[in-house]
């Protein structure tokens, strides 16, 4: 997930800068590998939990008992969450490394409510760290990226369309994308609608 990319962005940008915040793990650094980090050209954030702490409690109605959640994070939430570790004093040091950062997130996600990117593009924001941000109407968590894709009269064209521009491009300019989602979608049939729309009532998510 993009949680998690942006996280091993974080640490291997103050492994290279040798730069600390004082909450790393003990012997973080040894358990890192090394690989270089400005040739990652773009991060592509789709509906993610970018803070562990406030979500928690959102997980927790959604099934995940809150005494779980904070074990598989292991009482580390804030470390794990990406809006606070933007917050942290190290970020002065190392957001020259970071590259192109594009949030997307629908309207309608119940599983990671849109004020999870909202408030994590506020604190790139902050941190002078540029950030693209796109938020699509009345789509869920899970839709956009699985169950619209299996069926052509679910897509949002421009769900698909950004994606491929800022693989291509690194820009949310749907135009100069359009041909190729025109025949990506053309070629994309896989479940019938009703059978999606069944599959929609079982998805917890």
């Amino acid at each position: 997930t993009w949680d998690l990319s942006f996280l091993a962005l974080f640490d291997q940008s103050k492994k290279a800068a040798g730069v600390q915040d004082g909450d790393e793990p003990e012997g973080w650094q040894d358990k890192i590998p090394s690989w270089p980090v400005d040739r990652l050209k773009a991060i592509i954030g789709i509906s993610g939990p970018y803070n562990l702490v406030d979500d928690r409690e959102v997980f927790h109605c959604r099934g995940l008992h809150r005494s779980l959640f904070t074990r598989i994070f292991e009482w580390r939430d804030a470390y794990y969450s990406p809006t606070l570790r933007v917050q942290m004093p190290s970020c002065a040091a190392i957001k020259q490394h970071f590259p192109s950062i594009f949030l997307l997130h629908g309207t309608n996600d119940k599983t990671c409510p849109i004020d999870s990117t909202l408030f994590l593009a506020q604190a790139l924001q902050e941190a002078h760290i540029p950030v693209a941000t796109r938020y699509y109407r009345g789509k869920s968590h899970s839709g956009p990226i699985l169950e619209d894709l299996m069926n052509t009269s679910l897509i949002d064209e421009n769900i698909i369309a950004d994606i491929l521009n800022i693989i291509q491009n690194q820009s949310l300019e749907r135009a100069t994308c359009q041909s190729m989602c025109t025949s990506f979608i053309a070629e994309t049939t896989m479940v019938p609608p009703l059978m999606m729309e069944l599959a929609r009532l079982a998805n917890p998510f």
